[in-house]
This record gives C-alpha cells, structure tokens and sequence, in this order.
C-alpha cells in the first residue's frame, strides 16, 4: 500500500518511548537516541492531521492525498457474496 498510516506511526512512537522507558531502567544509552527518533516521527504525524474531518488520516504517498477511509483495509469482504 502507498500510504503514510497514521495508526501505525503512532504505534512506532509509542514503541520508542517504551523503549526509552526500559533503556532508562537498564542504564543503556540508547534511551536519548529512541526519545529523539519519537520526536522526529511525532513532527512527521503532524503532516497526517486533516483539518476538514479533525482526525489524523493516512495519507497516500503517490499523490499526497488523504486516503479517507478510516482502515486501508476496511471494505466489502468478498466471502459470503
């Protein structure tokens, strides 16, 4: 799919925040550089905010446009037609 997802940006977000959390716990140095990946992807989020419906869309990378399906893989199933 050519889309820039916005759940799965907040879920790598959210991962290396956990990560940071742990690396601190653990006294690794890894836990700036993890901190430091969040806030660059967290200003990259921004860019999938959508004014017109006020809710973070996925956005489609070949055209830039909102992909304005809530799922990319909500749909009609074709089982039991």
């Amino acid at each position: 799919m050519c889309l820039a997802d916005a759940g799965l940006t907040g879920l790598y977000i959210l991962d290396c925040e956990c990560l940071a959390d742990l690396a601190d716990v653990l006294h690794r140095p890894e836990a700036e550089e993890l901190r430091q990946w969040a806030q660059r992807v967290k200003q990259g989020l921004e860019s999938l905010w959508d004014e017109q419906t006020g809710i973070y869309q996925n956005r489609r990378t070949d055209t830039g446009e909102f992909y304005r399906r809530l799922s990319p893989t909500k749909g009609r199933c074709p089982v039991g037609r």
